[in-house]
């Protein structure tokens, strides 16, 4: 995403439907996408944060809501592994999901984007005014703390929509 085989000015819409808690670097990714879209084109980004209860996206095994704010990264990467041993598709899981990133093994399959994180980075790119923002609560009766700072424990999906200057 970082270098698409596309024409500049290419596209009306761009949809980034789960994908941008993935990016290794989602600034870049946000250039690129200008590049390829026309002038007035739109941009959709849904993504869940990492503070939500299965943020570290190890869910498909570790089904415990949070876990990634209770253990460090080497116990999780070693429960994942351990329990990936008793599937068909261990090798693959494994390998979709942890790297080497400077001399240590990490969780590769997510960038950890907060809410802050992405906000931070819509401020520092003038390249899409916002036409939408918005964090879907984890359930409409905990809405009320999206206005507080536990708003990253306690959102689903943060929804934006924008168009490009």
């Amino acid at each position: 995403a970082e270098e698409m085989p596309f024409q500049t000015a290419s596209f009306d819409m761009c949809v980034m439907n789960d994908v941008f808690e993935h990016l290794s670097r989602p600034e870049v990714v946000l250039q690129e996408v200008n590049r390829v879209l026309k002038p007035h084109s739109k941009v959709f980004i849904n993504s869940p944060p990492y503070f939500h209860p299965y943020g570290a996206h190890l869910t498909d095994l570790i089904g415990i809501p949070y876990v990634h704010l209770l253990f460090p990264e080497p116990v999780l990467i070693n429960a994942y592994k351990k329990l990936a041993l008793e599937t068909k598709s261990a090798e693959k899981r494994i390998n979709l999901r942890f790297g080497i990133v400077d001399n240590r093994e990490q969780i590769t399959y997510i960038n950890k984007m907060t809410i802050t994180r992405f906000e931070e980075i819509l401020r520092n790119q003038d390249r899409f005014k916002t036409i939408l923002y918005k964090l879907i609560p984890l359930k409409y009766q905990v809405g009320f703390l999206l206005k507080t700072p536990l708003r990253e424990f306690f959102t689903e999906m943060l929804v934006y929509a924008g168009e490009k200057n």
